[in-house]
C-alpha cells in the first residue's frame, strides 16, 4: 500500500510540474506578437536615432545599430510643413543588428537581426497618425522574450516579415504566422 501511495504521488507531482511548465510558457502567437513588436520597435530606434529632425531628402548611411551590430540605410525621407507629415521610403541593410526594449508593463525584448527590411509609408510624430509598412523577404530574427509571469523564450528564425502600422493598430505576418496588436 505504501509502495502504491508513493508510485501515486510521484505520478501527481510529474503531472502538476509538466502542467507548471505549459502554464507558464508563452504561446505561439504571444511570441509572434512580441517579436514583430520588437523588429518594429528595432526599425523606429534606427530611423529616429538617425533621421528624425536631420534634413529629409535622398539618404544614404552606414552606421552601427542601439546595442551593437551595423546597418546600412538607402532610400529617401520627406517632410510637409503644412500638415507635419514625414514620409518614409527606406531600405535598411542589417549585419547583427542589436536592439532592446524594456516596456511599461516589464516586458524584455532583445533582438538582433540580420537581413534587408524596407521601412515605407507616413506618419505625423505630433498625432496618432501613421500609415508604414515594413517587409523583408528574408529576415534572421534571433530574439530573447522575457514576459513577466513567464518563462524566457528564445527566438531563432530565418523567414518573411511583413507589418502594417495603421495610427494606432499593427498586423502583419513572422514566418508565415498572423500576428497583430
Amino acid at each position: 500500500m505504501k509502495k502504491l501511495f508513493f508510485v501515486l504521488m510521484v505520478i501527481l507531482v510529474v503531472a502538476c510540474s509538466d502542467l507548471t511548465d505549459k502554464e507558464n510558457k508563452l504561446s505561439q502567437s504571444d511570441i509572434d506578437r512580441y517579436t514583430g513588436y520588437a523588429i518594429i520597435d528595432s526599425v523606429s530606434q534606427i530611423y529616429n536615432i538617425n533621421f528624425a529632425g536631420k534634413p529629409v531628402g535622398s539618404q544614404n548611411l552606414t552606421t552601427t545599430c542601439p546595442n551593437g551590430g551595423n546597418v546600412t540605410i538607402t532610400g529617401s525621407t520627406g517632410y510637409s510643413q503644412n500638415n507635419g507629415i514625414t514620409t518614409v521610403d527606406l531600405m535598411f541593410q542589417m549585419t547583427n543588428c542589436q536592439t532592446s526594449k524594456r516596456t511599461q508593463n516589464n516586458l524584455d525584448l532583445a533582438v538582433t537581426l540580420s537581413g534587408n527590411i524596407s521601412f515605407k509609408g507616413s506618419f505625423n510624430s505630433s498625432t496618432d497618425y501613421n500609415a508604414t509598412n515594413n517587409q523583408s523577404d528574408s529576415l534572421k530574427i534571433s530574439a530573447l522574450i522575457n514576459a513577466p509571469g513567464f518563462k524566457p523564450e528564445n527566438v531563432d528564425e530565418t523567414c518573411k516579415f511583413s507589418a502594417t502600422v495603421s495610427n494606432n493598430t499593427v498586423s502583419g505576418y513572422i514566418c508565415e504566422r498572423k500576428f497583430s496588436y
